[in-house]
């Protein structure tokens, strides 16, 4: 998983003056499992020693306990709190080793944490399943682990996670991501504290059964089947909720059920303390869609605005491009479909139409003459202000017939010889 003493082999963000922990919750997971599974150890091998002896037909009120089943149990009712315990402690954060201050780097390569002039440790980007930024008021990048360890590396501001998201190949335009909104401890407490419970209903019900005349095989093998289930249900009902953030919607894992959203669907999202909420299109209320801790259900509603945000952007771009298409036209009805963009005084008449997707055409070094050119003529006229990012985009480029025409085009209306002359070599406009 990491690499001591290597030095990444490209520049990336340099985090500084940043404090990481780590939470170890791979080990607290299975902590956790043993202490539930341990709980059924001796019951189990009760039952098991029940049916051989009667399948081998030994006689059934012959006394077979033996002590070291009676002091199975009594060392794993011990033992499962205090694995249960363990869990707990060693899901709490941890600076302990290489962990605490440090400096570091991102890059596509991964992680590099340094102290001094030296690296500590150097985790590779395959080793990352998925980064999540945690929001104000204390801004951190949690970086998932494969195995399910998380570190938090503590940040300036908001947006220098942003950027590592960027940096590490997390953003919303490149992958979607997994936002478990809970750790498995609640998991952990109910199986610990539910079993027992359930154990002492069922035996009262056990007994009854053998008392109206069910062998007692029989009704011990009831007994570990309805423990089982039972305690597997309650530990289920607490499984904490999950959202799966993608660039066309979002999906909500729960205990016993999942739902998917698009995000033409999703009107307003909200993370009301623990709860992250949002209400539908053509709905007046607002709907609980999950719950878990209150930092990470902050974390998911800004990642899904996020998403939804850049979704929009990429659909409006589209459209945006496609207006702007000369489509065959004369230069005149050419001319009059983009003025029908605009409403008197300048401003726009199609929400698509927006300054920032404008900019990105313009700015677009792949983008064909003729929607650059319709671009610069719009922005012109409803943004003056962005003359001087017209000028930019003629001075880089390297097409002297665009550059002379948009640099025109920044100052005053392009004439129809000089678009004549420009747009006849570009295909499709």
């Amino acid at each position: 998983m990491s690499v001591r003493g290597e030095p990444p082999s490209e520049p990336g963000l340099l985090l500084a003056k940043s404090s990481v922990s780590e939470r170890m919750l791979r080990l607290a997971r299975w902590l956790g499992i043993s202490s539930i599974a341990i709980m059924f150890g001796p019951p189990l091998v009760s039952v098991v020693i029940r049916l051989l002896r009667a399948a081998l037909g030994a006689p059934e009120g012959e006394s077979y306990e033996p002590s070291i089943i009676l002091s199975g149990w009594f060392i794993c009712t011990l033992l499962a709190p205090v694995l249960a315990m363990g869990s707990a402690i060693v899901a709490i954060p941890t600076i302990r080793g290489w962990r605490g201050p440090a400096r570091v780097l991102v890059n596509a390569e991964g992680l590099t944490f340094e102290r001094g002039e030296s690296v500590v440790k150097t985790i590779v980007r395959e080793q990352i399943t998925d980064a999540v930024v945690v929001p104000a008021p204390d801004p951190s990048l949690d970086v998932h682990l494969a195995g399910g360890n998380v570190l938090s590396i503590t940040l300036p501001c908001e947006e220098r996670g942003h950027e590592g998201l960027e940096a590490l190949g997390f953003s919303p335009m490149e992958r979607r991501i997994s936002i478990r909104l809970a750790s498995i401890q609640r998991m952990v407490a109910a199986g610990c504290i539910g079993l027992p419970v359930i154990g002492i209903v069922l035996a009262a019900v056990s007994g009854a059964l053998r008392d109206i005349g069910m062998p007692k095989t029989t009704s011990e093998l009831v007994f570990l089947l309805v423990a089982v289930s039972s305690t597997w249900l309650l530990v289920r009902a607490q499984k904490p909720h999950e959202v799966v953030v993608g660039m066309d919607g979002v999906v909500v894992r729960r205990a016993f059920s999942r739902t998917y959203h698009s995000y033409a669907d999703i009107e307003i999202v909200q993370a009301q303390d623990n709860e992250l909420r949002w209400r539908l299109r053509g709905t007046k209320w607002f709907a609980a869609a999950a719950k878990g801790e209150p930092r990470l259900v902050q974390a998911a509603a800004k990642r899904i605005d996020l998403a939804r945000r850049t979704g929009a952007l990429v659909e409006d771009g589209a459209r945006v491009r496609e207006l702007l298409d000369r489509k065959g036209r004369t230069l005149a009805e050419w001319r009059t479909a983009l003025s029908g963009l605009l409403l008197q005084g300048g401003d726009y008449r199609n929400a698509t139409v927006t300054e920032e997707a404008l900019l990105a055409v313009l700015e677009d070094p792949g983008e064909n003459r003729g929607r650059r050119i319709g671009a610069a003529m719009i922005l012109r006229i409803a943004v003056p202000e962005a003359a001087p990012r017209i000028r930019i985009a003629a001075e880089t480029s390297a097409d002297d017939e665009l550059r002379a025409a948009l640099e025109r085009a920044a100052e005053e209306e392009l004439d129809d010889a000089t678009l004549e002359r420009v747009l006849r070599v570009t295909r499709g406009s």
